[in-house]
């Protein structure tokens, strides 16, 4: 599904030049992607260091979906073959600040309807505040 989401991002990108992309390839990933617009940026580091300074994650179904709206962040799934509303779609809805994305226009609707004055509301019910345990069993 690699190439469907590189695909996805960049089309998003050149309609959306004025918001840069940061995109993390899985670790296994090499060479790393290029893409033609100036506004997507690849890097090879920590994920969760990079959430911290993102206002919107996108993914088509990464766990990092739920550590991102753990840490307040708006998800943007991209949802290839409806794979991500089948793995998410019943824990992380609008409420949540998630939303899903078919197409690369509905990807940049719902990236400009986002308030980013206002944090995403997390899904406790996600979460365990059980010993080390972050995220509880979901399915």
């Amino acid at each position: 599904m690699e190439p469907q989401i590189l695909n996805f991002i960049q089309q998003v990108a050149k309609k959306l030049s004025n918001v840069a992309f940061v995109y993390s390839p899985p670790r296994v990933m090499k060479p790393y992607p290029q893409f033609d617009s100036d506004n997507i940026y690849v890097f090879n580091h920590s994920i969760y260091d990079l959430m911290k300074h993102c206002d919107v994650h996108a993914s088509i179904s990464s766990t990092t979906a739920l550590e991102s709206n753990f840490m307040g962040k708006y998800n943007i799934f991209i949802n290839i073959d409806n794979n991500s509303i089948k793995y998410y779609g019943s824990i992380l809805d609008e409420s949540y600040g998630c939303y899903y994305a078919n197409t690369p226009d509905e990807f940049i609707e719902l990236f400009n309807k986002i308030d980013f004055t206002v944090k995403a509301k997390r899904n406790d019910n996600c979460f365990s505040s059980e010993g080390n345990t972050l995220v509880k069993k979901i399915h």
